[in-house]
């Protein structure tokens, strides 16, 4: 295998990868007589991805190695398998300079080089190294389909900005003249932490929209991102196809003849896990119902029995009822503090007579001195 892209197909390539590496770690890539599989699934085996570029996509291509030796050209691998992120790593940057790439085997195989020819004579070469071959094929049928829808990306870009961009799963309800879209939640927590988001599109807003039966399918929410963000880059319509056979794979393709194509196949929830989650999701309803009318509702009967656990005992005028918390008596400790206060004042009293008593003793013992002087003076 070896072939030519030129600059305007590197960027379509560059953007392929990065819408396959959203969904699946390992890059498988088959060549055929007319061209080149990029296909990948994810770590579930519910989603699938593929990318066909025909040779009209290539300046230059050719399936086998066109060598002489029948040798060299058994050792070119029909299908190999490298890993996403080896990949990306070639168009990490902006291949603004790139007016060419170069893809092509070598070492009998076991590499799978990358050749940008840049500008000035400049040339990157990338060896990703070959996993293994394996062959990676998707059992569907997309012309089954009884529903089919045909949009520009941008509408329904727009529509899924109305959800959370961690949600995980969407649900698509379509009738006679409208499709509805809705966020699905799994869990049983959904009444006090989820908001639930429904939008409606009318029939006149798609390009075509072909009902052949009403129906409702859930899937995963992720790879759809994926595969619009490519398609808005493009400028490029979406169509979907699906059915209301429980379990049978919802398919979105982007159509862009005769460069390339591309699909996604994704599984869809069956009936008896929607049919699960609808009984748990009215039996929660209902629970809340029920705890709402609780909370709401008058109490307006009365156990006897706590009643009677509850009734005081009705006091009687022989035995009054005694306080929880003793007082001290008041009376008695008013007295004491008049007796102490009498008695200080009775104290206060006789310091005073003792004391007058000192003084009248030093008087006249003062006088009788003075007589006695005096006498004596005289």
């Amino acid at each position: 295998m070896k072939c030519h892209i030129p600059s305007a197909n590197v960027k379509v390539l560059a953007k392929a990868i990065q819408t396959l590496s959203r969904i699946g770690d390992e890059l498988y890539i088959q060549p055929h007589a007319d061209g080149i599989y990029f296909r990948t699934v994810d770590a579930q085996r519910s989603a699938f991805a593929t990318f066909d570029f025909h040779r009209s996509f290539f300046l230059h291509y050719s399936s086998s190695s066109n060598q002489a030796s029948s040798s060299q050209s058994q050792a070119q691998p029909e299908i190999c398998k490298v890993a996403m992120k080896s990949c990306l790593s070639v168009f990490r940057t902006q291949n603004i300079n790139v007016e060419m790439c170069k893809l092509f085997f070598s070492n009998n195989g076991r590499m799978l080089v990358f050749q940008l020819v840049c500008r000035h004579s400049i040339c990157k070469t990338h060896h990703v190294p070959v996993i293994q071959t394996e062959t990676l094929q998707a059992n569907y049928n997309k012309s089954t389909a009884r529903n089919k829808l045909l949009t520009q990306s941008k509408l329904l870009i727009d529509a899924l900005q109305n959800f959370s961009n961690n949600q995980d799963e969407i649900t698509i309800s379509v009738a006679a003249s409208k499709m509805i879209l809705r966020n699905f939640t799994e869990t049983g927590e959904f009444m006090k932490n989820t908001v639930r988001t429904e939008f409606a599109l009318e029939s006149t807003e798609f390009d075509s929209l072909q009902i052949g039966v009403d129906a409702t399918v859930t899937f995963n929410l992720k790879e759809l991102r994926a595969l619009l963000s490519f398609a808005e880059v493009c400028s490029l319509p979406v169509s979907g196809h699906f059915d209301n056979t429980p379990g049978r794979p919802i398919i979105f393709c982007v159509n862009n003849q005769p460069a390339f194509d591309a699909e996604i196949v994704l599984a869809t929830m069956s009936s008896n896990d929607t049919s699960t989650f609808s009984q748990s999701q009215s039996t929660i309803s209902q629970r809340s119902v029920n705890e709402s009318a609780l909370r709401k509702r008058p109490s307006t009967s009365i156990d006897p029995s706590q009643s009677t656990q509850k009734r005081p005992t009705p006091a009687t005028p022989s035995t009054p009822q005694q306080p929880v918390l003793s007082q001290p008596p008041i009376t008695p400790q008013i007295h004491t503090e008049i007796e102490e206060i009498q008695q200080l004042h009775w104290e206060d009293d006789e310091e005073e007579d003792s004391t007058d008593s000192m003084n009248t003793t030093q008087t006249d013992a003062v006088v009788l001195a003075y007589d006695s002087d005096g006498e004596s003076g005289k």
